[in-house]
């Protein structure tokens, strides 16, 4: 009977400890500290870091939880670092920031380190981020979401280190054109599983054009950075004037972008991976609008482009170097279909180039040109093979074009080519080339 009451007690206790866990709830403005601190009140100005930290630590002591914050603007002066450990067992938690919409809850910072730091210790807590905006109240601020594991955890396919969604990082003043608030990075996290972004934009302003003949300079580094992470999903995100829209690192698992925009910046998409041959990247119903280069991808297992839509309607920064809208190394396969390129102005543009990827399928796509100057600059160019080992992207001095597909001093190629002056491997069928077209 003894040992029945005490089986009972234990299990009453965990089941308890289960639904206050489910149930922790607070609102960050009502939230009353221990030891007292000062309450966290919007519209104040005053620095609501410690409130918010006070906040997210006894929801995290508690087993995980929702942090709601209403609407508001809060100030933030100093990182608010959290860990994502229940210090009683050293157990995992699920932790949740809850605005009321983008817009209408607000996090200013005014620091130049990171806004909010999660270290997740553990590797297997989740932490969640929904309906509001972050903005940078500074030049260079941090970034405003760090997000650190020690190491990959073991996760299944439907654990998400990190999620987000309804989510704005933006400069705080960004109609002013006399200041230069920004971001380095919306996200900067390392080792995380399966991160899902849906609806998150990331917005910089442009910085300096640089010397005649220079690329430009980004204020910010990347809206999205992941380093030795596995996995990605990005649906409707995007991206304006950052050095990288999103930018993944020494990753593994597959990596999806699904209605995804980027606008200018060095790259829309950077990735690489932590074992060759490991990840596919897909890419669907996705822009470039404007970037420099559209996309860059080393090492994937397989690559699918599928209605992307790239722009490019300016010169490139540099008359001696080319830019691409696709550029994949080091694959195993390259797909791309149904996708327009638009090249209007343009000079030394490439739009699909593929170096050491032995299987490519180019179909469907339309190939619009209006180079004003034609003859002597170099025309765009719809598809390029290099054969050599050195990446174009990383050395530009030797990348003067080699087995171009179309070139030509005055015109662009109108048709595919013959299938007989094609390498083993490499399809290009049923594409259409407008040299004055918009299509």
């Amino acid at each position: 009977m003894k040992m029945h009451t005490m089986i009972l007690a234990a299990f009453t206790a965990m089941l308890l400890a289960v639904t206050a866990s489910a149930e922790t709830h607070i609102d960050v403005t009502t939230f009353e500290p221990t030891p007292p601190t000062k309450r966290v009140i919007p519209d104040d100005e005053i620095d609501d870091g410690p409130g918010f930290k006070a906040a997210l630590k006894y929801i995290i002591d508690n087993g995980g939880g929702t942090l709601e914050v209403p609407a508001g603007n809060y100030h933030i002066d100093k990182t608010v670092v959290v860990d994502l450990k229940n210090p009683a067992n050293s157990a995992a938690v699920t932790v949740t920031i809850q605005g009321h919409g983008r817009g209408v809850t607000q996090i200013h910072s005014r620091t130049t380190d990171e806004l909010f730091f999660f270290n997740n210790t553990l590797g297997n807590s989740q932490l969640g981020v929904y309906d509001l905006s972050f903005l940078a109240a500074r030049e260079k601020c941090g970034a405003a979401i760090r997000f650190k594991n020690l190491a990959l955890c073991p996760g299944a396919p439907d654990f998400h280190s990190l999620s987000m969604s309804a989510v704005n990082f933006q400069a705080e003043d960004w109609r002013n054109p006399t200041t230069v608030f920004y971001f380095q990075f919306g996200v900067n996290a390392a080792c995380v599983h399966q991160p899902v972004f849906d609806d998150v934009n990331f917005s910089n302003r442009l910085g300096t054009r640089g010397e005649e003949g220079e690329d430009p300079i980004y204020v910010g580094v990347a809206g999205f950075r992941i380093i030795n992470g596995r996995g990605a999903t990005f649906t409707n995100c995007y991206s304006k004037q950052v050095g990288r829209g999103i930018d993944l690192s020494s990753m593994s698992g597959d990596i999806l972008l699904d209605r995804v925009t980027a606008t200018g910046g060095d790259y829309g998409l950077f990735f690489t991976t932590a074992n060759f041959l490991t990840s596919n990247v897909t890419v669907l119903d996705t822009q470039w609008n404007h970037s420099i280069n559209g996309m860059k991808v080393h090492g994937a297992n397989k690559v699918t482009v599928k209605n992307l839509a790239a722009y490019h309607h300016c010169d490139n920064p540099r008359a001696d170097k080319y830019y691409y809208d696709i550029y994949v190394q080091n694959c195993t396969e390259l797909v791309v279909s149904e996708s327009v390129f638009h090249k209007r102005d343009s000079q030394y543009r490439v739009n699909i180039c593929f170096n050491n990827t032995p299987t490519v399928a180019v179909r469907n796509n339309i190939f619009n040109c209006n180079n004003r100057d034609k003859n002597p600059n170099p025309p765009v160019v719809a598809v390029r093979m290099d054969d050599d080992v050195y990446d174009v992207l990383e050395n530009p001095e030797e990348g003067d074009p080699k087995n171009l597909f179309f070139d030509g001093s005055d015109q662009v190629q109108e048709n595919d080519p013959d299938p007989a002056d094609l390498p083993p491997g490499v399809t290009i069928t049923h594409n259409i080339y407008n040299k004055n077209g918009t299509n």
